[in-house]
């Protein structure tokens, strides 16, 4: 990146949940002298908004994030944060940004695509909905227990007592499609036989609020597939977006079906479907 190529309109957005958050060290304060510094660094002087409140709400119930937008449409600016979740944490304003036809930099990253800001918009989200589940989790506990509510808590003391011993659809979903990009060669089982196969590794469906895990079945696999399907569609849709020639999304995985004779062979009837 040089300074040529560098935008010359930058609009910054610094943003902290709480004002606690706001008087600590990685506070507002913090994330202007990072996006200050980036962006002086190509002679740029950003204009940078601070916002105190939640991310998790949608981009419609957030002023400055609005006005960021706005501006920086108008001017035809980039948006620069220090971070995706400074952003957002929710899926919402990616389409309006797309509608907008706003890019996003991160301070030290540079521009980042839209399959990059919807990858990291939708595990920013993942992040905040968990926090918020493990957090009601921790809340019920306490009243049903007599003890006090309210106090410091985090995600990971929570954890560490024992509350976040389950996953969610989204959680599994999100593993289970990076499990299918390494392993394209469980394109060649069936169903019934990919089902077999991650059940005997120990790879399992969702686990429930009890901590009871359930078996992979042929139907809930068959839908697992459907929405990697989708998700690759949608993965090439923004690819195309930002000009960047996708994978041939059935071709490739039929170039390797020769690596899995060894999860054939356990699986006689295992051919795809």
């Amino acid at each position: 990146m040089t300074k040529k190529s560098f935008p010359k309109r930058v609009y910054g957005l610094a943003r902290v949940s709480t004002d606690e958050q706001a008087d600590e060290n990685e506070s507002l304060a913090g994330q202007f002298k990072v996006i200050n510094q980036e962006a002086s660094s190509f002679g740029v002087v950003p204009i940078v908004y601070d916002e105190v409140g939640s991310g998790g709400r949608a981009w419609r119930e957030r002023e400055v994030l609005q006005q960021v937008m706005r501006e920086a449409a108008r001017e035809k600016a980039i948006i620069m944060v220090t971070a995706v979740d400074r952003l957002a944490r929710e899926m919402s304003v990616f389409d309006e940004l797309v509608r907008l036809k706003l890019q996003v930099w991160i301070a030290g990253r540079g521009r980042i695509t839209r399959k990059v800001l919807w990858h990291e918009l939708k595990a920013a989200k993942a992040e905040f909905d968990r926090i918020r589940r493990v957090a009601a989790q921790d809340h019920a506990g306490k009243k049903s227990s007599g003890r006090k509510v309210g106090g410091s808590f985090s995600y990971e003391t929570s954890i560490r007592g024992g509350n976040a011993g389950y996953l969610r659809a989204g959680d599994r979903d999100r593993r289970m499609f990076d499990l299918l990009g390494e392993h394209p060669e469980w394109t060649a089982l069936s169903h019934q036989a990919m089902a077999s196969h991650l059940n005997a590794t120990g790879i399992r469906n969702v686990v429930t609020v009890n901590g009871r895990e359930r078996d992979w079945t042929r139907d809930s696999m068959a839908k697992l597939r459907n929405r990697y399907r989708r998700h690759l569609e949608v993965e090439a849709e923004m690819d195309i977006s930002d000009g960047i020639t996708p994978l041939d999304l059935h071709g490739v995985h039929r170039r390797v079906v020769a690596a899995s004779s060894n999860l054939i062979s356990e699986n006689p009837d295992g051919r795809a479907q």
